[in-house]
């Protein structure tokens, strides 16, 4: 699991490091200020969790979630806090949770094994946090992707066969340039399927797999 932590005592990070040992395998990435964050991170956090301390010198790290919410709507952040007073602004970045100084191992650990399990729904790819269960189909074009969302869709550099080893068995191959998100998958005809507002080409040689995929989703199956 790779944590970033922006804290501006070394003390607590080496309290932290201490703790995530105990937990088990995690790569943190330290930051002494808010400001060294936003500047390395250059608006992309490709992180599993963020954690906060909010009393910093200069920026705190309520203004800090702030701005990273200004590029990333799903990174998980943590705040670590001696002072309670701080809680209800934390609805306003959508905080994931708020942990008071010292910290206890049982209370992270629950948060680190809720993340984890979590995670098993998304991946990293160029710095960007996908949410596979939000993600409808993908499109390829020469050595790019599509990454097709009800609402937006994003460009990402990397070919689609590539890309589809980073998938888990939900996306299905139903074209040489398009997978899709069997369940998000609501009819399949003998030339093309409709996810949502969405209609996609199916080749013939695929048709087959993906109508047993469908069928396999929709019993409640593994794929």
């Amino acid at each position: 699991m790779k944590i970033a932590y922006c804290e501006d005592e070394k003390i607590q990070k080496e309290i932290l490091e201490e703790s995530l040992g105990r937990w088990g395998k995690t790569d943190l990435v330290w930051y002494e200020s808010a400001e060294q964050m936003l500047f390395e991170c250059d608006g992309r956090y490709p992180f599993d969790l963020i954690i906060l301390d909010i009393q910093m010198k200069k920026q705190n790290g309520m203004e800090l979630a702030r701005r990273i919410r200004q590029t990333d709507a799903q990174v998980p952040i943590l705040f670590l806090t001696a002072m309670k007073e701080y809680v209800f602004e934390g609805y306003e970045v959508k905080a994931l949770r708020y942990l008071i100084k010292p910290i206890q191992d049982a209370a992270l650990f629950a948060i680190l094994d809720e993340i984890q399990s979590a995670d098993q729904r998304f991946v990293l790819l160029n710095g960007s946090r996908i949410n596979l269960n939000d993600l409808i189909y993908v499109e390829a074009e020469a050595h790019y992707c599509h990454l097709v969302f009800e609402d937006h869709r994003q460009k990402e550099k990397i070919g689609i066969r590539e890309l589809k080893t980073m998938l888990d068995e939900t996306f299905v191959m139903i074209h040489r340039s398009y997978l899709v998100n069997i369940a998000k998958v609501d009819q399949i005809r003998r030339e093309d399927l409709s996810a949502g507002s969405f209609t996609l080409p199916i080749a013939r040689s695929q048709l087959k797999i993906v109508n047993e995929a469908f069928i396999r989703y929709n019993k409640g199956t593994r794929l």
